[in-house]
């Protein structure tokens, strides 16, 4: 009995042994990470700007009262056609106040006594000439039968021509006497206009209507914007962006549209970054120093029209057959660029030269080869020569 008690405790303490040695053998196995990586490759690559924007017609035409007065109501509609010199609005004029009639009938009576002032100037010289025309065929037959000098005969032509002169004078007071009373009398239709005075206002050009300010029927001031024209078939677009990225952007960069409702991206070219910057409050109540750049399209959708939002894309850098890895995989390492690899079914950190970013990926400009294996998102616990394994490639 006792024999086989000692020989179950030899085989009980054998196989907890042996258990034993086999857990710590599990737990002092090798670990072999599996890691998402990716293959360095060349490709195209580039850097944009991107921001929203919008498109706007590349002229448009403020259409303001040139008066004050009644506004009749307007007709047109968003949308509507008019060619150059239709009236696109009529107004009244309003009569001003009381003193300001009382005035330039005041101003109208005067110019009326200063036309007739002159023209009592006009006959007076008239008859001065008349005189002295007389005077001067007198003294030209004294002269041929020698009873007067050569001297007096001067005299009469000097003093006849002296009169000649006055009346040239005097009619030239008239004509603006009667100038000043013309013009008095237009001022007063615009302080006092009649009745069935009315003033049509007209498009400068043909297009289409882009806004009407003004619809109802209402008493306007002077410079009230009544409509807006423009012509929709000539779009650009308008880009907000940070004075930081507008010192990069260059006239004549391509720029890429998305996000504008069509399945394919559309082509357009910047024209213009303009000089003047301008102050914007943004969603987290930062002020931004922001810029308008202005693209031209390559080529227009119908669809299209006008403050129609986009997503634009300003490419200020590009390149063909770069090496090029995903932006994610780089991290730093003190002062310079680094990426982990896996060579041999271990991790190797490489040190890299980075040239141009963006967002989603980066040249490599030295340290990596085309086809080497490195790991997209490298944890901050990831050590040097640890087993690994790339999926995802």
């Amino acid at each position: 009995m006792r024999g086989k008690r000692v020989l179950k405790n030899v085989l009980m303490f054998a196989v907890v042994a042996a258990g034993a040695t086999a857990v710590t053998m599990y737990l002092r196995r090798p670990v072999i990470l599996r890691l998402d990586a990716v293959k360095v490759a060349c490709g195209a690559m580039m850097v944009a700007i991107e921001e929203q924007g919008e498109t706007r017609a590349r002229d448009q035409f403020v259409i303001a009262a040139p008066v004050e007065g009644e506004l009749r109501r307007i007709a047109l509609r968003e949308g509507d056609r008019v060619q150059a010199r239709q009236v696109v609005a009529v107004l009244r004029p309003s009569p001003l106040g009381v003193q300001p009639r009382v005035e330039n009938r005041a101003r109208i009576a005067a110019a009326e006594s200063l036309v007739q002032e002159a023209e009592a100037r006009v006959e007076q010289g008239l008859r001065e000439l008349e005189l002295a025309k007389r005077e001067r065929e007198r003294v030209e037959k004294l002269v041929r039968s020698g009873d007067v000098a050569e001297k007096s005969l001067d005299q009469a032509r000097t003093s006849e021509s002296v009169a000649a002169q006055q009346v040239a004078a005097a009619r030239a007071r008239l004509d603006a006497a009667h100038h000043d009373v013309a013009a008095a009398r237009s001022v007063q239709i615009a302080v006092d206009p009649p009745p069935a005075a009315m003033v049509s206002v007209r498009s400068p050009v043909s297009g289409r209507v882009l806004t009407v300010m003004q619809q109802s029927e209402r008493v306007v001031p002077a410079g009230t914007a009544l409509l807006t024209l423009g012509d929709a078939r000539h779009l650009e677009v308008m880009v907000d962006v940070l004075s930081s990225d507008a010192v990069k952007i260059r006239k004549g960069d391509r720029v890429i549209l998305e996000q504008w409702g069509g399945e394919q991206p559309l082509q357009a070219r910047v024209r213009l970054v303009e000089p003047q910057a301008f102050t914007k409050v943004s969603a987290l109540g930062v002020e931004e120093k922001r810029v308008h750049v202005i693209a031209d399209f390559e080529a227009r959708p119908e669809e299209l029209g006008v403050g129609y939002r986009v997503e634009a894309k300003i490419v200020i850098w590009s390149g063909e057959q770069l090496l090029k890895i995903p932006a994610s995989a780089a991290f730093r390492r003190g002062s310079d660029w680094a990426v982990f690899t896996i060579r041999d079914g271990r991790t190797r950190a490489q040190k890299i030269e980075v040239g141009h970013r963006n967002d989603a990926e980066l040249e490599v400009l030295s340290g990596l080869r085309e086809g080497e294996v490195v790991v997209r998102r490298p944890e901050r616990d990831l050590e040097e020569g640890v087993q690994a394994v790339a999926i995802g490639i």
